[in-house]
């Protein structure tokens, strides 16, 4: 008798499956199925736990970036991927819990993630949650994550400064061609240009900033109440 649990929209998520001895495996939108062999009919419990993404030493993670910031920048002008609605994917809760079924035959379940939602007009954050699409007895716990908001904010900036990159590569060339050649309305056009990118990914940068802190005031008040 085989159960298989598969997954359906993880959102980039992953989860360690575990069964009540001990047998685990990994789930994800890359490994999208999990298998266990049972000789009898009966009810079984499988225990779910969401796997934190590992994260790079910062000193390592700086290095890189700055290795790469020019192609990434490249990368997302092509794909016009600037991110800006950054906020949207941040999930603030870490999701664990079990579901009970009882076997009588070969079972395929559905496991689906929905994530953590922020409404703005009442500043109300809905918890994650996972879907099953047999009838199981699911149980589900929160783990906060506050830094999930820094998290999503440093990607954020990380793009917008490698898209900036290619434009401050791009006038500071002409900036430099008709400072050698003497063309003054070049060199103030290009400066003034090279200026109005620095202005605008500042402003871009401090209001995300803000929006951030507020988001995360926000849950970290709504979780005291």
């Amino acid at each position: 008798m085989k159960l298989t649990i598969q997954a359906k929209e993880l959102h980039n998520k992953s989860f360690k499956i575990t069964n009540n001895i001990g047998e685990h495996y990994e789930l994800s939108d890359i490994s999208d199925k999990v298998e266990y062999d049972f000789p009898i009919a009966g009810e079984y419990t499988f225990f779910f736990e969401q796997i934190q993404t590992p994260k790079l030493p910062k000193a390592i993670s700086v290095i890189l970036y700055l290795l790469t910031a020019v192609m990434q920048g490249i990368f997302h002008i092509l794909l016009f991927n600037t991110d800006s609605d950054w906020c949207k994917n941040i999930d603030p809760y870490l999701i664990k819990g079990s579901f009970t079924t009882y076997l009588f035959q070969d079972t395929i379940i559905n496991l689906s993630y929905v994530p953590a939602h922020y409404e703005e007009i009442t500043h109300i954050w809905t918890p994650s949650a996972i879907r099953l699409s047999q009838n199981c007895d699911l149980t589900a716990e929160h783990i906060k994550n506050d830094l999930a908001f820094s998290e999503q904010y440093e990607t954020y900036a990380k793009k917008l400064i490698s898209v900036s990159l290619i434009g401050f590569i791009l006038f500071g060339t002409l900036l430099g061609v008709a400072i050698t050649q003497n063309i003054l309305w070049g060199v103030i056009l290009s400066a003034a240009l090279i200026l109005f990118i620095v202005i605008l990914i500042g402003g871009l940068l401090i209001s995300a900033y803000r929006k951030m802190c507020h988001m995360r005031d926000e849950f970290q008040n709504h979780q005291t109440m």
